[in-house]
This record gives structure tokens, sequence and C-alpha cells, in this order.
């Protein structure tokens, strides 16, 4: 094996290819013997050059003959990463275990925004009544234009230009608004989804560890396995409370901006709309 090896990576220096064109022949002389480079099967050596296709690469390219042959250089970096995968593997069973076991538990932990959403059962119909006088239909069509934006993701753009005609304005400039308004929105559900996923991701964490400290005996390792866990539960409750305060909801103030106008006017619009026209709104994922 070694001087097969060692023969093939002679012959790949002797054509001066690049050290991706090794790739190939390398896997294929682990595959055929994967126990001596330390894997257990064949599935084994197949995870090994896809999750570290990109280090064994690396080991091709700094190898330099300083006297020990390519295949020992080799096979000792492959017996490294194969440690590594089972030790991944066994991660992932213990990992598995702890939500089994707590299979009760909703990690997902979704939350509805407590926001303010237009009812669009009554622009759709015949509900709908402005103010006859002029000035009041400004403002309450003004007010409409705020509602409309601050429930820009449950309305597409059909809908949209709906209620533009019907308040008065432009659609072109609506439109506008509410695909500013989306986009957004969309930015804030990203960062709060990638605040769910840590979240979530650090309560296995918090199980495992838990887990593991009741089996546990040796005083060391329990006194490292409890500060983990002090300093993992403050990381989850810092986080609780940053997804409790920041919620996906377009701010008076964001409104404020797309209207160019101030924030008290979108303050005071929204406030007045909600008191004299409750039947306007409707909770988010019923519109």
């Amino acid at each position: 094996m070694s001087s097969n090896l060692n023969e093939l990576y002679a012959s790949h220096c002797l054509l001066k290819q690049k050290p991706e064109a090794f790739i190939p022949v390398l896997a294929k002389t682990v595959y055929e013997q994967p126990r001596y480079f330390g894997f257990r099967d064949a599935d084994e050596v197949g995870e090994a050059f896809a999750c570290y296709w990109t280090r064994i690469l690396g080991v091709i390219e700094r190898y330099q003959d300083t006297g020990s042959c390519f295949d020992a250089y080799v096979a000792t970096t492959l017996r490294y990463i194969a440690m590594s995968i089972r030790r991944q593997y066994l991660r992932r069973q213990a990992s598995e275990r702890v939500l089994c076991q707590n299979s009760g538990y909703d990690l997902d932990f979704s939350t509805a925004a407590d926001t303010l959403c237009l009812n669009r059962r009554l622009y759709a119909g015949q509900e709908l009544r402005l103010p006859l006088q002029r000035g009041n239909r400004k403002v309450f069509s003004q007010r409409l234009l705020f509602l409309s934006l601050k429930s820009a993701a449950y309305i597409n753009d059909s809908d949209m230009e709906c209620i533009a005609r019907r308040i008065g304005y432009s659609t072109e400039t609506v439109l506008v608004q509410a695909r500013a308004a989306r986009q957004l929105l969309a930015k804030k559900q990203e960062r709060r989804n990638q605040r769910l996923q840590t979240r979530n991701s650090i309560w296995v964490r918090l199980q495992l560890y838990r887990s593991q400290l009741r089996h546990e005996s040796g005083v060391e390792q329990r006194q490292s396995l409890k500060a983990r866990l002090v300093r993992l539960e403050d990381r989850y409750q810092l986080l609780l409370k940053e997804l409790q305060t920041r919620r996906v909801v377009l701010s008076n103030r964001e409104i404020a901006g797309l209207c160019a106008v101030s924030k008290a006017v979108v303050d005071s619009g929204l406030d007045r709309l909600r008191q004299s026209y409750p039947d306007l709104t409707a909770p988010p994922g019923t519109v």
C-alpha cells in the first residue's frame, strides 16, 4: 500500500499536475483500504472527502519531501479526520437522544407579531366608507395608507393597487412604498430567523450538557460542564429577551420615512384609526 501510493504521487509530481487532479487517485486508494487510513467503512470515507475536501487538498498542496513518505503523511492526517467524523457522529447521537427525551417541547417557539393589520375583507367589499368631508377624507386616506404599509407583508401588489385606487393615491407610488416596506420586513425576518436558530441550538446544547452532568462522576468534568451550563443559560436568556422585544414589525418611524411625514403623524393616525374604526383591523394571520 505504502509503495503504491508513493509511486502514484511521484507520477503525479512528474506530470506537474494540479493538486486537485490527485484527489480522485487518493480517494480510490482510500476507498480500497478504508481501515488502513482509520475509517470504519466506505461511508466514512465518503463523508471525509465530502466534508473535508479543502483540508485534504491542503495536505496535498503542502506536502514536501523531507524524508517521510507521502503515504505516512497522508495516512496520519486522514486518521485524524476519521476520529473527527466519529466524534461528530457521537455528538449527533447524543443530541438526538436529548431531542427524543424532550420531544414534547416545541423547538420552533414561533410567536405571532402583535401588530395592527388591515382587514382585507372590508376593502374588498363595499363596507369601506370614506368620510364625506374633504379634509377628513384626506386625513382618513393617509391613515389607511399607513395601515396598508404596516400590513404590506400580507398584501400582494394587485390588492395594494386596489387599496391605492380606493383611497385616492397613485398606484405607482403606493407600490414603490409597499415593496420598500416588504424589503425592510424581509431583512428583519432574516435576522430573527438567525436568532431563532441560535436559540434553538443553545437549547439543544443545554439539554445535552444537563444530560451529561447527570451521568458524569468526575469532579473536574462536572465543574467544566457546570461552567458551560452557566454561560449557555445566560446567553439563552439574553436571546429570549431580544426575541421578545424585537419583533418582525414595520415600526412607525419606518413608515414615516417611507411616506415622508413625521413619526408623530403616523403614531396619532394609526391610534385614531384603531379607536375610530376597529373593524378595519384584524390580527395577523386572519387577513
